[in-house]
């Protein structure tokens, strides 16, 4: 690595503010939203090659990159157009589909919302650039060659993370305490927001800079967590950590911008936009649950034959891939949305039935996954 960025993650990990950025020095607001601007155009840049389409094709219509981020977050009204304008591109793609009986009009709806929300989503990424520089969340460098933006943050000690209900179940706790405290031996950095070469992290020493390129681990007892780079490796890690929880890296970020106020589910103007009270989530205002009555019930009769019926669970349990994992870029968190494995699940079935992944405006295919388990049928969405 070239010395000037072992400088900024000495500098991230020790938490000295005043060398965040190397010899860049500080970053005004507007400063920040010049970087963040060109971070989203390198990220959609690599899935419109990705995906053989033009950058334009992710966005809404008639509407540049720089017209797009300068959306008024706060304007209820041009939120209001947006997603409008979401839904009239889900109609199109679904209409086809609804005449041959294929889908309903639900499924096209969820389509809509969901097309939406990764609207929104590169937008959040966007401000999250902004508002982490400007306060001095992460380190920002370029790099010498490529001259990108890299950032890097320093992984809290100590982290809340939310954990399923199968993986309380299986630890013998409290159903309610789904929301804990887990802590990191020693110093790592994470790389944020991601890049082509997505994602490093570090380990910091006295004497060392080691990049990571298998795991990490936490002390605690109860949860030990393998932070894997690629998804085959988890499973490889499996005969050598037995018995350890394992995340792969992209949870991992999630988590650690949660810690930092970033995220979607920390984002002031989306929470304000859906009305969410303090512990809502989207899931909360858009859940599958209302679009198929048949999925709830099957669900909530589950949980009342154990007992659960009223058993608080996690909603930042999982990530929702959003465009697939075939590359390492692919995990930045403009392309992932932090929810349940319920909604990870069952909007995946959505796009299923819609035959198309797709990506905001965008019509993508997806590759990477694993096939949905047999439960789920070509009807009904799902239930965990």
């Amino acid at each position: 690595e070239f010395s000037e960025l072992k400088e900024v993650i000495k500098a991230v990990a020790d938490v000295r503010s005043d060398d965040l950025h190397g010899n860049a020095g500080e970053f005004s607001e507007e400063d920040a939203a010049a970087m963040a601007g060109e971070k989203v155009e390198e990220m959609l840049t690599l899935l419109a090659k990705d995906a053989k389409i033009s950058v334009d094709d992710i966005l809404p219509p008639c509407m540049t990159l720089e017209e797009f981020l300068k959306i008024d977050r706060k304007d209820k009204d041009a939120m209001n157009r947006l997603r409008g304008l979401a839904m009239e591109e889900a109609e199109k793609k679904g209409e086809p589909l609804l005449d041959a009986e294929a889908i309903g009009q639900e499924d096209i709806k969820r389509f809509g919302e969901l097309s939406f929300l990764t609207c929104l989503q590169i937008l959040i990424y966007h401000d999250d650039i902004v508002d982490s520089v400007v306060k001095k969340k992460v380190g920002a460098i370029r790099h010498p060659t490529s001259r990108k933006w890299l950032f890097f943050a320093h992984i809290p000690n100590e982290l809340i993370a939310q954990f399923c209900i199968g993986s309380i179940v299986i630890e013998g706790l409290d159903l309610e305490d789904f929301e804990r405290m887990i802590h990191i031996k020693g110093k790592y950095v994470i790389q944020l927001f991601g890049g082509e070469e997505y994602i490093r992290l570090y380990r910091v020493t006295e004497t060392s800079i080691e990049r990571m390129h298998f795991h990490v681990t936490t002390c605690d007892n109860l949860f030990k967590f393998v932070c894997t780079t690629q998804r085959d490796k988890s499973y490889e890690s499996e005969k050598k950590y037995a018995g350890e929880k394992h995340w792969s890296l992209h949870r991992l970020e999630q988590v650690v911008l949660f810690n930092l106020d970033l995220g979607m589910n920390k984002c002031e103007w989306f929470r304000d936009y859906f009305r969410l009270k303090e512990h809502e989530t989207f899931e909360e205002k858009l859940s599958y649950y209302k679009y198929d009555p048949d999925a709830a019930k099957k669900r909530r009769a589950r949980l009342e034959l154990k007992g659960w019926e009223n058993v608080s669970q996690a909603v930042q349990c999982d990530v929702d891939h959003l465009i697939g994992r075939m590359h390492m870029w692919m995990n930045a968190s403009i392309f992932g949305m932090p929810c349940s494995h319920s909604w990870n699940q069952c909007m995946g079935k959505v796009r299923q039935r819609m035959g198309c992944w797709g990506f905001a405006f965008a019509n993508i295919k997806y590759n990477g996954g694993i096939e949905f388990p047999s439960m789920y049928d070509n009807n009904k969405l799902g239930y965990t």
